[in-house]
């Protein structure tokens, strides 16, 4: 069983220090943990990144872009838990976004639950 992603969850372009940036994500109003929407993938996938906590790669002249768009979520989505017949996404939260390091797409994406109260398969 893994954690179910919510509001509460944090979900970052990539591991910090080198990336940071939060994306600001949507959840379902149907369903909710600790009054937390759970996330399915189209309240994470081309979502920005965060003004107030930027991703930190930003020097240009190296080919390197800062993240500022999730660009395709490929975690595992859940196969017994849905709202409104789309899965919910799970932990280990997996993707990329439109940030480059040497001119590579990152796929970098990584989130906590910040919860354990509901789990699924």
């Amino acid at each position: 069983m893994s954690a179910v992603l919510t509001t509460n969850s944090t979900v970052l372009c990539g591991p910090t220090p080198v990336h940071g940036g939060a994306v600001v994500v949507k959840g379902s109003s149907k369903l909710t943990v600790s009054s937390a929407g759970v996330l399915l993938k189209d309240g994470i996938n081309m979502q920005s990144i965060s003004l107030i906590q930027p991703c930190k790669i930003v020097d240009t002249n190296t080919g390197n872009k800062h993240c500022s768009t999730v660009q395709a979520v490929t975690t595992t989505l859940a196969t017994k838990l849905n709202v409104t017949g789309k899965p919910v996404v799970l932990m280990p939260l997996t993707g990329g976004t439109d940030g480059t390091i040497g001119g590579t797409l990152q796929t970098a994406l990584t989130a906590t639950a910040n919860q354990a109260k509901l789990t699924a398969i």
